[in-house]
């Protein structure tokens, strides 16, 4: 009995003791396991939030290297594959200055929230009491010829209100103007077209070859001009749109009110395009303030913030000040950008998103880019330019395959000459 109760405890040593190895030997399995991928260049990449797999090539990227040599710090680039696997990348998770191409999280954000058949609207309202209002979401195409439609449309109600001896108000709603720019945008910035003011009811733009620093004082005079040739004197007010609550049900909103006129903007692909393919600074603060559903530059940006992370984007340290890329407090990484480039060409509207794009050597900001023969009508991408940033993102499509690409330069010497040498590579190594 002795015998058989030390045979019993020496098996069940036995398998303690395998246990306890099994334990021991899985983190060293593990580990081996991780190199022996490593050695066939696979590797788990970790972009804050997200992960992202790579699949390094080296050719690539080695020629990716020398052709930055010594600036390799003032650069960064990612290249994803259809797979969403990162093929080549330096630099990636560092976060840079990408001046416009901030524009591609705006109109992807705004894409994706307003949908494909949104525009943006002017309203002409009239409320129970008879007293007019003028509503607007930011119409970057807003015209005199507008406002002339407008005021023939009031002209008849205040007519009728003249008649029952009453005063003939509008009451025009316009953001406060500490919504009207980012606290970062420079002083300087503010008074070029491309620096206006961003508010509801903007005549072109509030630009012209300037920027309209007093954008409501002017829409007062040109109204209040086009209105008079009605032999009206109106009694022009401004309201805090603020005060307004936005989030209202339809029923509450027309509970008093009703839309007698209504002037709507281009469609949602043109106002895409305006951002995208042509830069449009104002029109991309627009289509970020209306996705977000707030005018305030903080929480609108913090909106953007938000849909990126539940997209899966690689955006946990993002930082967004503006939806137009003119501060140069944003800062965001090529990883992040190109997995975005990857998101949307997935997206229900990818068509649309991509077709809001420059294309190399056709058409927008990319039309006279440096760049091979082969490229050109190749790559849809966006540009992004501040004095010593350049950067260059977007979809390109080469013989074998598509690469999601982002490259950003802060303060590199000749950007412009090496961008068009990167995109040349990364054309030539298709087959990574």
């Amino acid at each position: 009995m002795r015998i058989l109760n030390k045979l019993k405890n020496l098996v069940i040593s036995s398998r303690a003791r395998s246990i306890l190895l099994v334990y021991l030997l899985l983190p060293l399995s593990i580990v081996f396991y991780i190199v022996r991928i490593s050695n066939d260049n696979y590797t788990i990449y970790q972009s804050n939030s997200s992960y992202l797999i790579s699949r390094e090539c080296k050719l690539l990227n080695q020629e990716i290297v020398n052709t930055l040599n010594h600036e390799i710090d003032a650069w960064s680039v990612s290249v994803l594959d259809s797979e969403r696997t990162l093929i080549a990348a330096l630099n990636s998770e560092k976060l840079f200055i990408p001046a416009s191409n901030v524009k591609l999280f705006t109109t992807a954000f705004a894409l994706d929230k307003l949908g494909s058949n949104f525009r943006l609207t002017t309203k002409l309202i009239s409320r129970r009491d008879g007293i007019l209002e003028l509503w607007g979401e930011g119409d970057p195409d807003l015209s005199d010829v507008d406002i002339e439609a407008i005021t023939k449309q009031a002209s008849l109600l205040l007519k009728d209100r003249l008649a029952k001896n009453k005063q003939p108000i509008i009451i025009l709603y316009e953001e406060p103007k500490t919504n009207w720019w980012s606290t970062s945008w420079h002083q300087s910035d503010r008074l070029y077209s491309y620096g206006s003011p961003i508010t509801r009811l903007a005549l072109v733009s509030n630009s012209t070859s300037t920027s309209i620093n007093a954008p409501f004082e002017k829409l007062l005079n040109v109204l209040d001009s086009k209105i008079k040739l009605f032999d009206i004197e109106p009694i022009l007010q401004k309201e805090d749109f603020t005060k307004i609550k936005l989030f209202q049900s339809l029923s509450d909103f027309f509970l008093g009110r009703k839309v007698i006129f209504e002037i709507l903007s281009a469609p949602m692909v043109s106002l895409l395009s305006l951002a995208n393919s042509e830069s449009h600074n104002f029109t991309a603060e627009v289509l970020l303030r209306n996705a977000a559903g707030s005018w305030n530059p903080d929480l609108a940006t913090n909106e953007l913030s938000n849909w990126l992370l539940l997209k899966g984007i690689p955006a946990s340290e993002f930082i967004f000040v503006d939806g137009s890329g003119l501060s140069r407090l944003n800062k965001v990484t090529t990883a992040g950008i190109s997995s975005l480039l990857w998101h949307m060409d997935h997206h229900k509207y990818s068509a649309m998103f991509k077709s809001s794009m420059a294309i190399l050597g056709v058409r927008g900001t990319l039309i006279d880019f440096d760049a091979q023969s082969s490229i050109k009508g190749n790559f849809f991408g966006k540009t992004g330019t501040l004095t010593g940033v350049r950067a260059v993102s977007g979809i390109l499509n080469t013989k074998n395959n598509v690469r999601y690409i982002s490259i950003i330069s802060n303060n590199a010497s000749d950007p412009n000459k090496t961008i068009g040498e990167l995109l040349n590579i990364i054309y030539r190594y298709d087959q990574c």
